[in-house]
């Protein structure tokens, strides 16, 4: 997926396929492209590759420390220094802009939720093999949005949000 992930709409079903422990909002193929950049040619290693930490391990290392009692960025950090992901992940932190990373979501009695998906995994380079010259590092700033899992939305799947742009 990571070397040809084709457009978004097949790149967003794709991930549906190969991580069951994410549900993927419809925003993300959307999302997956903006005024200044296509993600999917500048970062899609690094998005399979954020995205299979957050299927395969984000679970594990957010109950651990959420035991310990730590806070919300505390373990957002942590997750992000464990996989060497970019750059620490982090909550939002403007709720004046709140609308705009939250999504609905189906709660586990079939209504849909509004869930926020305020915390958010950090991209701060492209690929290697990124073709696209140039990249203004100052507005490059790719995000992963999504929200800590829930026993009672989707099933205790992760939801994610939006792929793409810092909202």
């Amino acid at each position: 997926m990571g070397n040809h992930p084709g457009n978004p709409d097949y790149f967003i079903s794709e991930c549906r396929k190969y991580f069951p422990n994410l549900c993927i909002h419809d925003n993300c193929t959307t999302s997956l492209i903006d005024d200044n950049y296509e993600y999917l040619k500048t970062s899609p290693r690094r998005i399979v590759y954020y995205l299979s930490c957050l299927n395969d391990k984000f679970c594990d290392v957010y109950t651990k420390y959420k035991e310990e009692c730590c806070q919300a960025n505390t373990i957002l950090e942590n997750f992000s220094s464990i996989y060497g992901l970019d750059k620490e992940g982090s909550l939002q932190r403007n709720a004046t802009n709140k609308g705009r990373w939250t999504f609905n979501f189906h709660g586990n009695n079939h209504t849909l939720q509004p869930v926020e998906c305020e915390p958010h995994l950090k991209i701060t380079q492209e690929d290697k093999n990124c073709k696209k010259q140039d990249i203004d590092h100052k507005t490059f700033e790719p995000r992963i949005y999504f929200a800590f899992p829930n026993p009672d939305v989707e099933n205790g799947r992760i939801p994610v949000g939006s792929i793409g742009k810092h909202l």
